[in-house]
């Protein structure tokens, strides 16, 4: 009975280890058929990505980075590379990025992948390499992946020699239109008749104005003021008696920026001026330019008008006659002195001829007239 129980408990157990051996077998299968499909789909996504990076005309990048015993950043490592990459680098995954290019470190690539990785903010920027393999721009983008980056670079040497094609150009077409301005502004300077000069405010040891040098005259200077040899002197130089007004306008102008046109007479030099003056520059340059021309004939042929009217008025005012003006409508008349007329407001309708000049007599009035 005994050796009947050690049987069936043999036999018990040699069927448990078959069924787990059968069990074991089916798991290491369907484990193994698991990862066969994982790793495929692995495959698939893996050629996927590799494809889309190859499709890309730009260079893709992924690095690992290298850390030291203390967890500090000290290299970075290769772990994928597009076709585009590989064209310009050739095959570089597993390889160190300083020692492959150590000229990372010197135009600033290095610390921005370590920068990237460390504060996890993405970075982009135009970068000039020109170092191992030669001079070129790039447009670098760089993000955080795991504890490395992921970088796309755009060649864009072309596109910046074209840029500074362009900037360059821009600069000359600038130069030639400021050669152009100043070309005419030269000629509209020594053309004028009127005088032009740009003067200065001189400070004393307080900093207060008390005089202006000449910077520039134009040649019509000399001939408005008859004054020769201004540039780099000054106005007291030049005009010792010149009146204080003058300073003071100008100094105005120079502070405020608000333009003026005045007449003055400069008892300096004996003569009218019709005066227009503004600012040029900054506030602080305190400097003035001044246009004027002489108007000394127009002031005498007024004064001599004014006289002349004086003398009218004496004569008019002396005479026994009617003297009158009328307008050229023969509708009005003007006395001016001498005999009253009679009222015009009794004929509001009738011209001057038809008021005090006969119908007979009136064709030859006006064509006297």
């Amino acid at each position: 009975e005994l050796e009947q129980r050690v049987m069936d408990r043999t036999r018990a157990l040699t069927e448990a280890h078959d069924a787990l051996r059968k069990t074991e077998a089916w798991h290491r299968a369907e484990l193994e058929r698991e990862v066969k499909e994982h790793t495929a789909e692995l495959k698939l996504s893996r050629d996927l990505l590799q494809a889309t990076l190859d499709s890309s005309m730009d260079m893709i990048q992924v690095f690992e980075a290298v850390r030291d015993a203390s967890g500090e950043i000290v290299d970075f490592r290769w772990r994928l590379n597009n076709h585009t990459s590989e064209r310009h680098l050739g095959e570089v995954r597993g390889q160190s990025l300083l020692e492959r290019s150590p000229g990372v470190v010197r135009e600033g690539t290095f610390e921005a992948f370590r920068q990237v990785v460390q504060t996890g903010r993405s970075s982009v920027a135009e970068r000039r390499y020109a170092h191992e393999r030669g001079d070129g721009w790039l447009y670098q983008s760089v993000v955080k992946l795991g504890d490395g980056v992921a970088t796309t670079a755009k060649e864009i040497t072309a596109w910046k020699a074209a840029q500074e094609e362009i900037l360059r150009l821009q600069d000359e077409v600038a130069q030639t239109k400021l050669e152009e301005s100043e070309a005419m502004y030269r000629h509209l300077f020594n053309s004028i008749d009127e005088g032009f000069c740009i003067v200065e405010m001189i400070f004393d040891d307080r900093q207060r104005p008390v005089d202006y040098r000449f910077l520039s005259v134009n040649p019509a200077f000399g001939h408005q003021t008859g004054l020769g040899d201004a540039v780099g002197r000054t106005m007291r130089e030049l005009l010792p008696g010149l009146e204080a007004n003058w300073f003071e306008t100008f100094g105005r102008i120079a502070l405020n920026g608000v333009a003026e046109r005045f007449e003055r007479r400069s008892s300096a030099i004996g003569r009218w001026y019709d005066v227009y003056a503004f600012r040029v520059g900054t506030a602080e340059q305190q400097r003035v330019a001044i246009l004027f021309k002489d108007i000394q004939p127009r002031k005498r042929t007024e004064a001599a008008l004014r006289e002349s009217e004086e003398r009218f008025r004496a004569f008019v005012t002396a005479s026994s006659d009617v003297v009158y003006r009328m307008s050229p409508d023969w509708s009005e008349l003007q006395r001016l002195e001498g005999r009253a007329f009679r009222s015009a407001t009794d004929q509001p309708n009738k011209t001057w001829l038809d008021r005090y000049i006969r119908p007979g007599d009136q064709a030859e009035v006006r064509a006297a007239i």
